[in-house]
């Protein structure tokens, strides 16, 4: 009991002496602390640990919740030299930004943690890039988005995990699997496999095995499969099913070895007229098939106006790039009258060959009305069936004659967002006429 007595009175000791910090900070390495180790020693939760550009060899042990926010992911690089892993996470609640990460047995390792999220990051060179494992204790929930994945042997390996979110990730010539949600290998297959994860928008090309799957009711749709020697490898067991596509009209996957044609459209593809959507699933096998397999890459872009950010998405079997919405401020009859906002994007491909695209606008951009113009010339455009309260799906065909093309989709905006508009372009009106009175002033 003496001996208690004493190691509490040394650990009340221990406290008193600690330096309290109730505030939290902002941390730079390496002006603070000249590695990313020792700035994570000295953060405290909550804490927001900034790395400037540079290559920083350490593996490094994230052990408490705080956001570390690198300059640059292409310029500030974590080198694991060959050993173990590079970042291990250990806590919940953390944000790992904007780094390169490379050169280890693990990139990234989450054990035993939830809520974490991996954004925006380079991971390359090591044998598993993303480690993500569970625990029975934990939902996990983890994020990770727009991540470049490439290069490893295996590039994002999820063991036993639910609620997992793998959003907007390019996963690229991984040389044995591009995703692999399986099972923790503590528990028996049969108990445990990944479940209840969310695989969207990701382009998986490349690799060996796109995705190798021991699981159930995981949902993937929106993914590019694109150049993998096998796009997905099911482990068999009878009961375990998953989602492939995410209904009608909002579809499946892009799969580059998909071999059926599209000259119908609706939830049955019995309706006449094209979409977007192959007339028949893609099948992986008994339990697992994408029902509405999409005729040409998917692309997500999200724009931004008047302080707002809204998604475009954009079914193609062109290359689509530069999304914007515009405002005409000069006049160019008929369809774009002064103060008139406007969808612009481009598509480029093989010259002299019919094209489609089907783009999905949110109802609060489109209005009801639209017109479709190709370098200024009006092609028919269709809204599909089934488009709903928000989104409108429209769906055009064109023939591609030149290397680029400008398209341009012109709706009837909202009369609030005209109305704004129109304010923008007289308080500019105002503001020029009023530096045209001072410089008369003056002279």
């Amino acid at each position: 009991m003496l001996t208690l007595l004493l190691i509490g009175m040394l650990k009340l000791t221990f406290n008193i002496l600690q330096p309290a910090r109730a505030e939290l900070e902002e941390i730079t390495v390496p002006d603070d602390y000249p590695t990313i180790q020792e700035a994570i020693n000295a953060a405290i939760s909550g804490d927001t640990i900034y790395v400037k550009a540079g290559i920083y060899k350490e593996s490094i042990v994230i052990n408490k919740s705080i956001s570390l926010i690198g300059e640059s992911r292409e310029t500030t690089i974590i080198d694991g030299n060959g050993n173990g892993w590079v970042v291990n996470i250990e806590c919940s609640y953390v944000i790992f930004r904007n780094f390169t990460v490379r050169n280890g047995t693990v990139g990234i390792w989450i054990s035993e943690t939830s809520q974490d999220r991996i954004e925006d990051n380079v991971v390359r060179n090591c044998n598993k890039g993303i480690l993500i494992v569970t625990s029975l204790w934990f939902q996990d929930n983890h994020l990770l988005r727009n991540n470049i994945i490439s290069d490893n042997k295996y590039g994002i390996v999820v063991e036993g995990c639910r609620n997992v979110t793998i959003l907007q990730n390019d996963i690229i010539n991984n040389t044995e699997r591009g995703i692999e949600l399986t099972a923790d290998p503590r528990q028996a297959i049969e108990f445990r496999g990944s479940h209840n994860n969310l695989i969207c928008s990701n382009d998986i090309v490349g690799n060996e095995v796109g995705i190798y799957l021991l699981g159930e009711n995981n949902k993937f749709y929106h993914n590019n499969f694109l150049n993998n020697s096998e796009n997905v490898q099911v482990y068999y067991v009878s009961y375990y099913e998953n989602d492939w596509d995410n209904g009608y009209p909002s579809g499946g996957n892009y799969w580059d070895n998909y071999a059926h044609i599209d000259i119908y459209s609706g939830p049955y593809q019995n309706v006449t007229g094209s979409d977007g959507i192959g007339d028949e699933p893609y099948t992986l096998d008994a339990n697992n098939r994408d029902n509405y397999p999409l005729m040409g890459i998917f692309y997500d872009f999200e724009v931004e106006w008047d302080d707002d950010k809204f998604h475009i998405e954009v079914v193609s079997n062109v290359t689509i790039s530069n999304p914007e919405i515009l405002i005409m401020l000069d006049h160019l009859p008929p369809y774009l009258p002064v103060g008139q906002l406007f969808i612009r994007f481009f598509a480029e491909d093989t010259i002299n060959a019919t094209k489609f695209c089907r783009v999905t606008i949110p109802r609060v951009i489109l209005n009801g009305t639209y017109t479709v113009l190709i370098d200024f010339e009006e092609v028919p455009v269709r809204e599909i069936l089934n488009s709903n309260s928000t989104h409108a799906y429209l769906y055009f065909v064109y023939q591609h004659s030149k290397q680029e093309h400008e398209i341009i989709i012109v709706p009837e905006f909202p009369s609030s967002m005209i109305l704004s508009s129109l304010l923008l372009i007289l308080l500019t009106m105002l503001i020029l006429i009023l530096k045209k009175a001072r410089i008369s002033k003056k002279s």
